[in-house]
């Protein structure tokens, strides 16, 4: 028995130090040292500077740019994209698009272009089902058999580049190539951006998404689930994705706006180190934080952040790249 328990306990270390790891994180990005802790990571293609990209790239990690398939995100939308709106999505603020619409198309092929050249090595195309908001039963065929040429699409605008597709399990089957992965979110823990809270999935919900995970991996197509815990409890990230994991999943647990780095099958080790200053006394530049104490934090290999005391919003400091240690 003993033995048998060994070559258990062998077999499952040996699946979780072949399964690389992956982030999504959304948040500004001011060093790369977090991140090089992923074999794999999706970021917002300006937040990252080219300088950035190649050192993640140095490091041996893969980076795949955010692209917004059926939703236009930020700033006004272009005129010529105006008849293609169809609805809206108030919890992210966002503008869900008719995936039929040429103008639409001919710019999401565009941007794929665009990121390709930066050497971003592939695209994780989001809000493939966001269509579901608005068309009717008649329409539904309609927008999957658009959203299938739109992919297609992108894959050659791309340069056939691995593409990671959100959910869009209809249409894998019917691509004209295999998909690098498919995520899902909400798999056991998911968030409400509407009303900014968290909240446990049913069973019947995990039951379901379970079954579609098992049919992408029935494909060769790798499943990757992100769940969504406050930072607050990095061991519930940690239980949350060896739990996805022995599904045979590629997990990923973070905070519910991608704006932390979460738990994948590997947990980030905290590399910054916070101080203050106050600004009625002197700048950043010339504190006593800086001057005095963020040399030797890099020394030891460590990233200071000197932050103004009067201007810090306490209740959004993202403690999950921090050690315990606070200094004035």
């Amino acid at each position: 028995m003993r033995l048998i328990g060994l070559v258990l306990l062998l077999i499952s270390n040996t699946v979780l130090a072949r399964t690389p790891s992956i982030a999504f994180y959304y948040g500004q990005i001011d060093s790369v040292r977090e991140l090089l802790t992923y074999d794999r990571v999706v970021l917002p293609p300006d937040a990252i500077t080219s300088r950035q990209l190649s050192m993640l790239h140095d490091g041996g990690v893969k980076v795949f740019a955010y692209l917004s398939v059926g939703e236009f995100e930020g700033g006004a939308l272009p005129d010529n994209l105006h008849s293609a709106q169809k609805h809206t999505n108030s919890g992210w603020n966002s503008k869900i698009m008719d995936l039929s619409s040429k103008e639409w198309q001919t710019f999401l092929a565009n941007r794929a272009a665009t990121y390709s050249k930066r050497q971003f090595d592939g695209l994780f195309l989001d809000t493939l089902d966001s269509y579901s908001s608005w068309a009717t039963q008649n329409e539904l065929n309609e927008q999957e058999r658009s959203l299938v040429n739109v992919v297609n699409q992108i894959e050659s605008a791309t340069d056939n580049k691995p593409l990671i597709l959100n959910r869009g399990f209809n249409i894998v089957p019917k691509l004209g190539f295999k998909p690098y992965a498919v995520v899902a979110e909400s798999l056991y823990h998911g968030y409400d951006a509407n009303k900014g809270k968290y909240y446990p999935v049913s069973a019947s919900d995990t039951a379901w998404l379970v079954n579609k995970l098992n049919g992408v991996k029935n494909l060769g197509v790798e499943a990757i689930a992100i769940d969504y815990i406050p930072a607050t409890d990095r061991k519930a990230q940690q239980a949350d994705a060896k739990r996805i994991l022995k599904l045979g999943y590629t997990p990923y647990v973070s905070d519910g706006l991608l704006n932390q780095f979460g738990v994948s099958t590997v947990t980030p080790v905290a590399r910054r180190v916070l101080g203050f200053y106050d600004s009625r006394y002197s700048t950043m530049t010339t504190s006593s934080c800086h001057r005095m104490l963020a040399t030797a934090i890099e020394y030891q290999g460590y990233i200071p952040e000197c932050r103004d005391v009067r201007s810090t919003d306490f209740g959004h400091v993202d403690n999950t790249g921090m050690p315990r240690l606070l200094f004035g």
